[in-house]
């Protein structure tokens, strides 16, 4: 999903009066709604695991939520190496800042 459309998705009624009557124009103003929503992702990241007691199967799950990191240089270095290419997600590497995970 390019920004425009993502920006276009998280994009309230009042922002797109705002975007529509801005000098930059409303695909303007969506893309950057877009590209704001980037940092505002999260990865959640969820481990399964059983064990056999009895006759019984015990499934234990363990979830831990990361904040994905795309301050200025992410942001810098996403446009300068990837930003144009098809496949350009592909040669990023995203840093992620933990949040939380389940209790025990």
């Amino acid at each position: 999903m390019c920004f425009l459309e993502r920006g276009a998705y998280g994009a309230t009624d009042a922002d797109v009066l705002a975007a529509e009557a801005s000098k930059r124009g409303k695909e303007g103003r969506l893309f950057e709604l877009g590209e704001r929503m980037i940092d505002r992702s999260y990865v959640q990241v969820i481990y399964l695991s059983s064990e056999t007691k009895g006759e019984k199967v015990v499934t234990h799950l363990k979830s831990v939520l990361y904040k994905l990191n795309f301050g200025d240089e992410v942001r810098t270095n996403f446009y300068e190496k990837g930003f144009n290419s098809v496949d350009g997600i592909d040669k990023m590497d995203f840093s992620t800042n933990f949040c939380c995970r389940d209790k025990k």
